[in-house]
């Protein structure tokens, strides 16, 4: 079982230039290795003061979505998936949030937890589950609601593509996307706020 992530490409629109795909390096300079470590380490420290200018709530956001993604990534290639049954909580009717109008806008927390997931995973494709259930824990911490839903669909060369996305009041925290391409197959429901 694969999941698919939800990936964009450059465009195949003529008329659209997007520099990132069509920048072209040949006839450039060669820079020097002296020059190519100075511009890394000029990033760096621009990440770093970005970073240390941030609430220490988001400090500590950012350190636990990070551990989580990277727990659940690489747990999900070593341990079978019925491990992670007890986490995601009882199963329940199959649902599709964008088929309704949220109502109004998510808690903060809610927010925060979607942000840094969205963020720490945007370079690393196929890890959809890993952030629905990162996203599940960060969320249970914080003793709200969420349901982690499951799709299928029919790929290109016919073969299946699964994907998985967290949803809090109708809000699709992770996994967005093309989620109306998907058919759920599965939906699983956790609400720590009704056993305090």
């Amino acid at each position: 079982m694969t999941f698919q992530a939800i990936t964009s490409g450059p465009s195949t629109n003529p008329t659209v230039r997007d520099d990132l795909w069509t920048r072209s390096t040949v006839g450039a300079p060669p820079m020097s290795l002296a020059g190519t470590l100075q511009g890394s380490m000029i990033a760096v420290l621009r990440r770093i003061r970005t970073f240390t200018s941030l609430p220490w709530r988001d400090r500590l956001a950012w350190a636990e979505s990070t551990a989580l993604f990277w727990w659940f990534t690489v747990a999900l290639k070593l341990v079978p998936f019925r491990r992670f049954k007890r986490l995601l909580g009882p199963a329940g009717d199959k649902d599709s949030p964008w088929e309704r109008e949220p109502k109004g806008p998510p808690p903060d927390d809610a927010r925060v937890v979607s942000l840094w997931l969205r963020r720490i995973a945007r370079k690393h494709e196929d890890t959809c589950l890993a952030q629905a259930l990162a996203g599940r824990v960060m969320m249970r911490r914080r003793r709200l609601a969420s349901t982690v839903s499951f799709g299928a669909r029919e790929g290109a060369d016919g073969d299946l593509e699964f994907h998985a996305w967290l949803v809090h009041d109708d809000w699709v925290l992770t996994g967005g996307g093309a989620l109306r391409c998907f058919s759920v197959i599965a939906t699983f429901y956790d609400d720590p706020g009704r056993h305090r």
